[in-house]
């Protein structure tokens, strides 16, 4: 039998009861409200530094480091990713090179690639941001993203999609210059490990190293 989807659906609000009541066909559905004054204002854009910034760049340097993050309480510093800007002069060129760079780090493991990048600002970018909106941001699919600064938040606008984020306060420590430095110590001898555990752990570092890594050396420590 053919089967007739109702096209309509309406939403009567009680306020003096607080009940909004939604009904489409037969189905009649009640739910609880609060008021939009209770509702947190999100921060206004004044006075923001604006840029745009190509959203492939956005999300390999996401895909990148965000597993790295730490989720440990005692270090917020580390809660995030940092997005900073920075100039070099690579291969004895006469002017330098400005990155874009993304780092993350758990205490222990660190991952860091850089993109070659125009400027963005007038001052050079150095920002952390909290891992849990960086995975909202992965869901913007436009070619270009803007990309707003103020008030110690950050947007991320597209045509269909607007994140909004506080930045994270502390000061994030300087490990890309520690992950540019890494050496390779020599050492003799042989160990026993689970199997399993070090498939799972090369895997993971396989996966950070995608695209232009600050160092392709991995540091595996024995204690």
């Amino acid at each position: 039998f053919p089967v007739t989807i109702p096209k309509e659906v309406l939403i009567k609000v009680s306020e003096s009861e607080g009940i909004a009541t939604i009904k489409c066909g037969r189905s009649k559905i009640p739910l609880p409200t609060i008021s939009a004054d209770s509702y947190p204002s999100t921060p206004k854009i004044t006075d923001a530094d604006t840029f745009a910034i190509a959203t492939d760049i956005l999300r390999d340097g996401i895909a990148a480091t965000l597993k790295l993050i730490s989720n440990d309480e005692t270090k917020p510093a580390l809660a995030g990713v940092n997005l900073a800007e920075y100039e070099e002069i690579v291969d004895d060129e006469d002017d330098s090179t400005r990155f874009l760079s993304f780092t993350a780090t758990d205490g222990y493991r660190g991952s860091c690639i850089r993109f070659v990048h125009p400027e963005l600002s007038e001052k050079l970018i150095n920002i952390t941001i909290p891992a849990r909106s960086l995975k909202e941001v992965l869901h913007i699919t436009q070619a270009e993203t803007e990309v707003s600064l103020a008030n110690n938040h950050i947007w991320f606008h597209s045509h269909a999609l607007t994140v909004i984020s506080p930045l994270i306060a502390q000061p994030f420590p300087p490990v890309r210059s520690i992950l540019a430095n890494v050496r390779l110590k020599q050492m003799s001898g042989s160990v026993k490990c689970d199997r399993k555990e070090l498939i799972s752990s090369l895997k993971t570092v396989a996966s950070l190293c995608e695209g232009e890594i600050t160092s392709y050396l991995v540091d595996i420590a024995i204690k």
